[in-house]
């Protein structure tokens, strides 16, 4: 029962039935369903959270260390009120995260969740797409009219961006789910067990295109095109890849132009090159206070722009120092890892769909990571479904892999903080390379 009580919660998650239908705004069915869920599998949540469980589930590990983190962020500043304020802000988070872990615990589980989420992206890309050609009036889903330069004429113009409803009504946020939705639609395309009806996801697809083009947001297409690279890589090998590749990415560029394939950090009018400036300021919040960072909620409050990082990597070490930002980094990574570890889907039984669905997991992962470094996503749930899934997908396959579980160790903490060091490193290179000041 907790299982279909996560399914509905996820429903009134993505399309938020409050800003369709106004009278329902007092409605908490959110809340509501998450307690249901919460009483119906609370067994599940705390066998989740037991000391052997998480030795073994060391992505879970990490996003629950994100919560002490948080806390420590302004306890070292002797900030009580903030930190329960931040701790109970990101418990919500955590708590969806370890619903969706305790209750997608099979294969068959797992793949109704995917097809439940490839429906819910598909609703809420076509209710912003009715409100952007006026089929419908919906306040909440208006365009987002985003000023911009006309490179041929130098004319200051207005783009209208598509926006979703709820935890989308950013079209950045939205281009991200839109991206897994692609790539979800490319999975199910390849789903023998559904005959010729594999082929309705056609639609859904093109309809995911063409919504992606309309939000004109930078960050999605990048997410995109490296999502499609890790899907050829693990799908084909390196050689193939390259040649698909080759063929793929022109066909982006043909489909999506104007803004969305304009990238030029030496352009100091345009909001890249101010994003790549606010990143170098939170490396200086993080050289400030490098353990416990500046305190959770505060980049804004500290940065001379009075933004967030845009970038969740710059963001997460400036406002939780090392301690945070490498439970955030190591989430993704461990997830990255053991779904690697895991070789290519023949190491699977033959014809076995979890076999066939773990290139396109990789895909998804490695889209997101992408999508968040123009974005401050770290704590979001959509962050933490991306992450989730692949821990969801690592329990599936437990009794099936020849391999050990990847355990929690020497080992793996020296990976983890390898990995830490050198996204920091990498964010200090970016940054001198490509922030102009002056």
């Amino acid at each position: 029962m907790g299982f279909v009580f996560f399914l509905l919660l996820n429903a009134v998650l993505f399309v938020r039935p409050t800003e369709i239908v106004p009278d329902l705004q007092d409605a908490r069915a959110y809340g509501i369903l998450t307690l249901l869920c919460l009483l119906t599998s609370i067994m599940a949540v705390a066998r989740q959270m037991s000391a052997g469980a998480l030795t073994i589930r060391p992505i879970t590990l990490c996003v629950v260390g994100l919560l002490p983190a948080i806390m420590l962020s302004h306890l070292a500043r002797f900030s009580l009120w903030e930190a329960r304020m931040g701790a109970y802000d990101f418990l919500n988070v955590l708590l969806y995260y370890l619903l969706l872990v305790a209750t997608v615990t099979t294969a068959s589980r797992l793949r109704v969740f995917l097809l439940c989420l490839t429906g819910l992206i598909s609703l809420v890309a076509v209710l912003a797409l009715l409100q952007y050609h006026a089929v419908i009036d919906l306040p909440a889903l208006s365009a987002v009219e985003q000023p911009d330069l006309d490179p041929e004429t130098g004319q200051l113009v207005i783009i209208p961006r598509l926006r979703g409803t709820g935890i989308f009504n950013d079209p950045n946020d939205l281009s991200l789910i839109i991206v897994i939705g692609i790539l979800l639609c490319v999975y199910w395309l390849g789903s023998t067990p559904m005959g010729g009806l594999r082929f309705l996801w056609l639609g859904p697809l093109l309809i995911f295109v063409y919504a992606l083009t309309a939000t004109h947001s930078r960050g999605g297409l990048l997410a995109l095109g490296l999502g499609l690279l890790v899907l050829l890589q693990a799908r084909f090998g390196w050689s193939r890849a390259a040649a698909l590749a080759a063929f793929v990415l022109p066909v982006l560029l043909v489909i999506f132009g104007g803004r969305q394939t304009r990238f030029d950090l030496g352009d100091r009018n345009d909001t890249a090159q101010e994003r790549v400036q606010i990143w170098a300021e939170g490396l200086g919040f993080l050289r400030r206070e490098p353990v416990f960072g500046i305190g959770y909620g505060q980049f804004a409050e500290e940065c001379s722009h009075g933004l967030v990082a845009h970038n969740s990597y710059v963001h997460s070490f400036a406002e939780l120092g090392l301690v945070g930002g490498t439970c955030f980094v190591g989430a993704f990574f461990v997830a990255l890892l053991t779904l690697r570890r895991l070789g290519p889907p023949h190491a699977q039984p033959p014809g076995s769909e979890l076999a066939r669905l773990r290139p396109y997991l990789t895909a998804m992962l490695a889209a997101y990571m992408v999508g968040m470094f123009s974005l401050s996503r770290c704590y979001v749930i959509p962050t933490y479904l991306v992450v989730g899934l692949a821990t969801a997908y690592l329990q599936a396959t437990s009794a099936k892999s020849p391999l050990p579980p990847l355990k929690l160790d020497r080992r793996l903490v020296g990976q983890v903080a390898l990995a830490s060091a050198g996204c920091v490193a990498f964010l200090y290179v970016f940054v001198r390379t490509f922030a102009q000041f002056g």
